[in-house]
């Protein structure tokens, strides 16, 4: 009955944002207030990633009988909310690679140069992560407990974001690093592997194979060279005080975090082949 009415409520509030006037949003963007009409699309775009959720949930999910594969309270939520997770990390890849393909002419200028769509991509993952906070309040309730780690990770997302946009700093890099989120589906498949009890399958084997390999590629190699983009063009930084460029740190933080979480991925490998070898022994 809650979920039914969530549905009810984000229909609801969809159309009250879409069917103002012209379009709610058309007559934002014809304010001069610009940050007005970035909480407003950030406001927006985390209704549509609930109703997304919403859709597939009582569309796909509980018409097929797919809830029944997964037997706690916890995995149930989570089965409808990883889902959002793969597609925002689908959409906001591709937005992010492509965006950075088309505004290339700005590599050595990075500090500065503002371009709508660096904005726009930006705004998109914005609202899932206004959305994904939802949900582990949602996971609190339901299980009595939530990922502190990944909460920080998103609401760190959050202010390093809404950050760039409204001071206009760093936008092209930090467009950059969304292209990371490339690897995500590959995790979020794995997640329901495992609780499919797939483990033991080529499919899990080669997801597992393939996000190692992504996570080099992307996580390590791209976020390293983000980094050094940031360092070697540091003096078109220098133009502004601390308070303002300091956010770009970030940027070394998440290639530590991502460092340490590859280290741990190295180690599943290991132990995976080491245990292929003990069979083939046998």
């Amino acid at each position: 009955m809650s979920g039914l009415f969530c549905f009810l409520f984000s229909i609801l509030l969809y159309f009250f944002f879409s069917l103002v006037g012209k379009t709610y949003v058309q007559y934002i963007l014809e304010c001069n207030n610009f940050e007005v009409h970035y909480i407003t699309s950030i406001i927006y775009y985390a209704i549509i990633w609930q109703i997304i959720e919403l859709l597939i949930r009582y569309l796909i999910f509980i018409p097929t009988k797919f809830y029944d594969k997964f037997f706690t309270a916890e995995d149930k939520l989570a089965c409808s909310t990883k889902i959002i997770s793969l597609l925002h990390a689908v959409v906001s890849s591709y937005l992010a690679l492509t965006c950075v393909a088309r505004h290339w002419d700005v590599l050595p200028t990075p500090a500065f140069p503002w371009r709508k769509d660096f904005a726009d991509v930006l705004l998109v993952s914005l609202g899932y992560f206004v959305y994904d906070i939802f949900v582990y309040i949602r996971y609190y309730f339901v299980c009595g407990k939530v990922d502190k780690s990944m909460v920080v990770h998103h609401v760190m997302c959050l202010f390093a974001f809404c950050y760039t946009i409204f001071m206009r700093v760093g936008l092209f890099d930090t467009v950059a690093l969304l292209a990371t989120e490339v690897t995500t589906p590959l995790l979020q498949i794995r997640w329901y592997l495992l609780k499919l009890n797939m483990e033991h399958t080529k499919v899990y084997k080669w997801n597992g194979m393939l996000f190692a390999v992504g996570f080099l590629v992307f996580r390590i190699i791209l976020n390293s060279l983000v980094c050094f983009h940031i360092y070697y063009y540091a003096n078109d930084y220098a133009e502004v005080p601390w308070s303002v460029r300091s956010i770009m740190l970030l940027g070394y933080v998440l290639l530590g975090l991502n460092l340490f979480w590859f280290s741990a991925i190295i180690k599943l490998v290991m132990k995976s082949l080491g245990k292929k070898s003990t069979e083939k022994k046998e």
